[in-house]
């Protein structure tokens, strides 16, 4: 066994290297020295778990750590492309609005126009037209659309043009007679 130093010195205390046993040594009052050892390799039971749960709580915060880390420059990622994306969104909106102004705006009415008074409802021209009895395409012919058209004007989804407009009205004054009449002169000359 080597011993670091032993001192002959009243409390004194060394730990050998390799056994990790500690040394106290006095004096009595003989003057002879006196020398207990004490081993310090086995801690207490008690002080064992709360060594290891200790350790254990450092390793797992480490882990952790480690984890939340890489979250963390992945949540700030995601922040920054976010807000590049809701800059784009806003130029695009800008620029949408800035080429909406610089469109040329309808014409104003000319003197000689009229106004008709007819107001378009999808809900007027689907009743009509099951009123006179027409499928969406023969209603389609009479007014120069599509049956696919008038299937959509009825449902809501898209609203006639303009030059359709007066169109719908000539046929909403119509009768069932006329309209037959109407289709059958359009069929014969096709």
């Amino acid at each position: 066994m080597s011993l670091i130093s032993l001192k002959r010195s009243l409390g004194a205390a060394k730990v050998d290297e390799g056994t990790g046993i500690i040394f106290h040594v006095w004096r009595s009052d003989s003057a002879a020295l006196s020398c207990r050892a004490t081993s310090t390799s086995l801690p207490s039971m008690s002080n064992a778990a709360s060594l290891l749960k200790t350790e254990i709580t450092r390793l797992a915060r480490k882990v952790v750590r480690a984890d939340t880390e890489a979250l963390r420059k992945a949540v700030g990622n995601y922040r920054s492309e976010l807000a590049a994306l809701k800059r784009r969104a806003d130029a695009l909106e800008r620029q949408l609005r800035q080429a909406s102004k610089g469109r040329a705006s309808p014409s104003p009415p000319q003197p000689d126009d009229k106004p008709s008074g007819f107001r378009f409802s999808p809900k007027g021209l689907a009743s009509h037209r099951k009123r006179l009895g027409l499928s969406a395409n023969d209603m389609g012919k009479l007014l120069g659309a599509s049956g696919q058209s008038v299937y959509k004007w009825e449902a809501g989804e898209a609203r006639p043009r303009a030059a359709n407009i007066p169109r719908i009205a000539a046929v909403r004054s119509l009768k069932r007679r006329d309209v037959v009449k109407i289709l059958a002169a359009m069929d014969g000359k096709g």
